[in-house]
């Protein structure tokens, strides 16, 4: 029985309103199913499942800017390589993550100072090129 079961449920319910699932997230789990040794049926069918529950208006694309950050929280905060691209997109859109990854959440705190002054080009849309904000980011939710 998974203590977190519910919250999850929870999670999974309001994908695509105000919440998204990193594009990173969905391939760091596919990597882990095949490092574990999972069969190929195995992994086609948990995507199957995650197809039913995550919709695809719900999956929070990388783009350049993340890797840019990115690379920067891998060395400056010791961040694993998909940890590093979840805590990036939720800088770059300033959108709170929703995780229990103690590591992703304090460096998404300190990046109210550290990272939004030094990444301007990075975490301003006008700049990017980009077009409206996303209210959300992997696993997050938009930061109060």
């Amino acid at each position: 029985d998974d203590p977190r079961h519910k919250e999850a449920v929870e999670l999974f319910s309001d994908l695509g309103a105000s919440k998204r699932v990193s594009q990173a997230a969905l391939i760091e789990l596919d990597l882990l199913m095949k490092t574990r040794g999972f069969t190929l049926d195995e992994r086609r069918n948990a995507w199957l499942v995650l197809t039913r529950v995550i919709p695809e208006n719900a999956v929070e694309p990388l783009a350049p800017k993340d890797f840019a950050v990115a690379v920067e929280l891998h060395e400056s905060e010791g961040l694993d390589y998909f940890d590093a691209l979840v805590a990036a997109q939720c800088i770059v859109r300033n959108a709170k993550p929703v995780t229990t990854d103690a590591a992703i959440l304090k460096t998404f705190e300190k990046s109210s100072t550290a990272y939004d002054s030094r990444a301007t080009d990075l975490t301003n849309p006008a700049r990017c090129g980009a077009g409206s904000e996303p209210t959300s980011c992997g696993y997050a939710s938009k930061r109060s």
